[in-house]
């Protein structure tokens, strides 16, 4: 598909690919894309969506197409048995949609399990500055935000691991998207002279004292974020609001079943909880129905046991 190139105003695109039915939240989503009228958003996917943003195109592909591709560049056989491979691809991003990023001074990967706040407020400064690697993960590269200048040295840095094409012929992911790049980064990063803007979180929870795991994996709460005409803030349990960057609700994605914005609408508000976006204050009581409650237990119970996982190793 032949796309319109960027507005000379956007010096970040944000790729995100996704296959398959679109998410109920997707709405929800976009409208969190339009406010960040600085940022270019380019969606590579095989649906149709109609009233986007003017800030987000299409890049219509098949998951097999976009394995060819790859397979094609690399010079090795890549096939996709399931879309969440697709993280073991997003290094390549930078060569793969050359065609869509002529003029940006930064590309980056994300996913759209999320809900943006004010992008810009929270990595601004770093873009304005030039750093090369900029990741919402303290001391790590992000699966769901992490951007890299538009340079032939970091688009290619995946050629630095001779590892990189055999992992992707693989079928099992190996999340090379954060844990091979952080790597090659550490290793790499002081004699390429990289900068990289990775000191602190920037997602889900304000403050800076969370591991990995406790930052990444969001409990079942009831209007536990506010999203409003733009920015993005996270109620504590004392009921303080504190701005952050985004949401990433990855373990949210079979209990989130109902989404008041069923288009791309005007709205100035809108509440996130563990089960259900709404246009007002979910109710406690009914946000704990039966089917509710077995999500809250199941959320908590995973997150759990990857708490302690991360503990015991």
């Amino acid at each position: 598909m032949t796309v319109q190139q960027k507005p000379s105003d956007r010096p970040v695109c944000v790729i995100a690919a996704y296959f398959g039915p679109l998410p109920i939240w997707f709405p929800a989503f976009l409208l969190s894309c339009q406010y960040n009228s600085e940022i270019s958003f380019l969606l590579v996917t095989d649906q149709q969506y109609e009233g986007l943003p003017p800030n987000v195109r299409v890049h219509g592909t098949t998951l097999a197409e976009l394995a060819a591709k790859a397979s094609s560049i690399l010079s090795t056989s890549i096939s996709f048995d399931r879309p969440y491979k697709l993280c073991d691809l997003r290094p390549l991003f930078g060569v793969l949609f050359r065609e869509h990023l002529h003029g940006y001074a930064y590309w980056g990967h994300a996913d759209i399990d999320v809900i943006w706040g004010d992008i810009m407020s929270f990595v601004g400064e770093e873009v304005r500055s030039g750093a090369d690697v900029i990741s919402a993960r303290k001391n790590h590269t992000c699966g769901h935000f992490t951007l890299y200048r538009n340079r032939e040295e970091l688009n290619t840095l995946f050629t630095l691991d001779a590892r990189y094409p055999q992992l992707l012929s693989h079928s099992s992911p190996a999340y090379y998207d954060e844990v091979g790049m952080t790597a090659l980064l550490r290793q790499h990063s002081p004699q390429l002279g990289l900068s990289l803007a990775w000191g602190k979180w920037r997602f889900n929870t304000p403050g800076q004292g969370d591991t990995i795991l406790g930052r990444s994996y969001v409990w079942p709460r009831v209007n536990g974020w506010r999203w409003h005409s733009g920015t993005l803030s996270h109620r504590t349990f004392l009921g303080h609001q504190q701005d952050v960057m985004y949401l990433h609700f990855m373990t949210w994605k079979t209990s989130l079943r109902r989404c008041d914005l069923s288009t791309l609408a005007e709205t100035p508000e809108f509440w996130i909880s563990f089960n259900s976006i709404n246009t007002q204050p979910a109710s406690l009581v009914h946000s704990f129905d039966g089917h509710s409650l077995i999500d809250g237990y199941r959320i908590a119970r995973q997150n759990t046991g990857i708490l302690l996982r991360g503990i015991l190793r």
